[in-house]
């Protein structure tokens, strides 16, 4: 596979700052305003009154939560960590390969200690209130709306970067196994991944389209396949898509 993501690299490390700088706005803004009921109510039917009931946390499952409830929870966990076996096709990107345990060990600690300290953060001040994603939790429409368009923007990118390893994997490990289709790094091969391309987005956008409550989707994306690259299929027996350079 050819090492197409290269170039890619600093947009990528945008995506990432872009991100945190969301966060830290959507920090600055919940600790001082009042969480956006509204949004909370629509999402989840949360009760807001009038007058709305003041902020409450607990340690362990809100009162009324059913498992159900706290089975989407648990794969909002799985879908912000897991996905460990697409590390390796990330890896056959990258120029020099075996400095991919370093990107690893750095990512990883960098991704634990932001998500865990900005959820506690935002959980603390808002309780029963929290949204996801939680800047969809900023009351003030302004900065509500710079917000979006600042995620938007990030989303785009890693929408990029995943897709492209995506479509390789099921190109590599669905199409070309199974269905006998030629070598991605051919010309038939190339003409047909690009083929797949617009068809992979479309049916995306209908899942997406179809699910309109984010926590459901990215519940749903977690059970059936984050989930499944994580600790179910095995690891490859045939050799990797590309030779490491020492």
């Amino acid at each position: 596979m050819a090492q197409t993501l290269q170039r890619f690299g600093w947009i990528a490390n945008l995506a990432i700052w872009l991100n945190i700088l969301v966060m830290i706005m959507t920090m600055a803004v919940v600790a001082s305003t009042e969480p956006n009921y509204q949004q909370s109510a629509a999402l989840y039917a949360t009760d807001i009154g009038p007058p709305a009931p003041p902020v409450h946390t607990t340690a362990g499952p809100p009162a009324g939560v059913e498992f159900t409830g706290q089975l989407v929870g648990l794969m909002q966990a799985v879908y912000s960590y897991g996905g460990a076996m697409l590390y390796c096709e990330f890896m056959s990107e990258m120029r020099r390969p075996w400095d991919f345990w370093k990107a690893l060990v750095c990512a990883e600690s960098f991704i634990y200690c932001i998500y865990l300290f900005f959820g506690l953060f935002v959980y603390s001040y808002q309780g029963q209130y929290t949204v996801n994603p939680a800047n969809q939790g900023m009351s003030p429409q302004g900065v509500l709306t710079a917000g979006n368009i600042i995620n938007f923007l990030a989303s785009l990118i890693a929408a990029a970067l995943y897709g492209n390893i995506g479509i390789k994997v099921l190109y590599q490990n669905v199409f070309k196994e199974m269905f006998g289709l030629p070598d991605l790094s051919s010309t038939a091969g190339k003409y047909l991944w690009a083929g797949i391309v617009p068809i992979y987005w479309a049916l995306a956008y209908v899942i997406a389209a179809a699910i309109p409550n984010f926590s459901a989707l990215t519940g749903l994306v977690a059970a059936i396949c984050i989930m499944q690259f994580t600790y179910t299929f095995p690891p490859r027996k045939k050799a990797p898509l590309l030779v490491l350079h020492m």
